[in-house]
């Protein structure tokens, strides 16, 4: 499933950034990372797993967050659109947006300012969705099963109800 979201965020980010702005997974070595590109670069790369317990569920009740980040990387701030744009452009193609897989829809958690690493300026964006989980019943709520003996003699009902261990 982490695939499938991936995918879908590339595609999207793909379809609707220039044609000259390069969208990739991140890669899996540092030299990759350091390979040179046109004007600007995205990478796009699954930065973990968030949950807790809802409250007041006995912890049955589980919300999770797959977190996102992007790498934007541009050789201009501001001229010829630069990471400004970039930036601007990325949230609003993933805030809000519903990618196949997930929960619900992405949401901006956070941006770092950009700075200058390596001569190329730099920003960061992490996202947020919900992930689709199956909920765990709780305890104090689910009904509990007991078992039940009807027995009919004539003129004579009686019901047993055996309580649970």
């Amino acid at each position: 499933m982490l695939s499938q979201t991936e995918d879908a965020l590339i595609q999207r980010l793909t379809t609707f950034l220039p044609a000259d702005i390069e969208v990739i997974p991140l890669p899996d070595t540092p030299s990759d990372l350091a390979r040179p590109f046109e004007r600007g670069q995205v990478c796009v790369y699954f930065a973990g797993l968030s949950g807790r317990p809802g409250p007041g569920t006995s912890g049955s009740v589980e919300t999770r967050h797959q977190v996102w980040q992007l790498l934007l990387r541009h050789r201009h701030k501001r001229t010829g659109g630069g990471l400004y744009a970039l930036i601007d452009s990325c949230r609003a193609l993933l805030s809000g947006y519903l990618p196949p897989g997930c929960a619900g829809r992405m949401q901006l958690l956070e941006e770092s300012a950009p700075e200058v690493l390596d001569g190329i300026w730099v920003s960061f964006m992490t996202f947020a969705v919900p992930a689709a989980n199956l909920p765990l019943p709780d305890p104090e709520t689910v009904q509990k099963l007991v078992r039940a003996t009807w027995h009919n003699d004539p003129h004579h009902h009686t019901t047993t109800v055996e309580k649970p261990a």
